[in-house]
């Protein structure tokens, strides 16, 4: 996700990821996970904002830290539904 320059500051970002974030739950999506780099404190806040918390996921690890080639990243996660387990699975009931 990408915030023109001229658009920045106006919270633009928190509502892209909150409309995200309720499609994806009104589509039935237990969690969501996003990786940003750790310089990036703008979308952090942003992120931050819209209820997303640090994660981590041993298993994408090695994926994201080749992506990022060597930048320090995040991992952050929102969970969508009261079903959602502290891991963002679905719960058993």
């Amino acid at each position: 996700m990408f915030v023109a320059p001229r658009w920045r500051r106006r919270g633009l970002g928190v509502m892209l990821i909150r409309a995200i974030s309720d499609r994806a739950r009104a589509d039935g999506v237990g969690a969501l996970y996003a990786s940003v780099r750790e310089d990036n404190s703008a979308s952090l806040r942003a992120f931050a904002a819209a209820g997303f918390t640090a994660a981590d996921r041993p298993a994408w690890r090695a994926a994201i830290e080749a992506h990022y080639q060597g930048a320090g990243h995040v991992l952050v996660r929102a969970g969508l539904s009261p079903e959602t387990a502290p891991d963002g699975n679905p719960t058993r009931r």
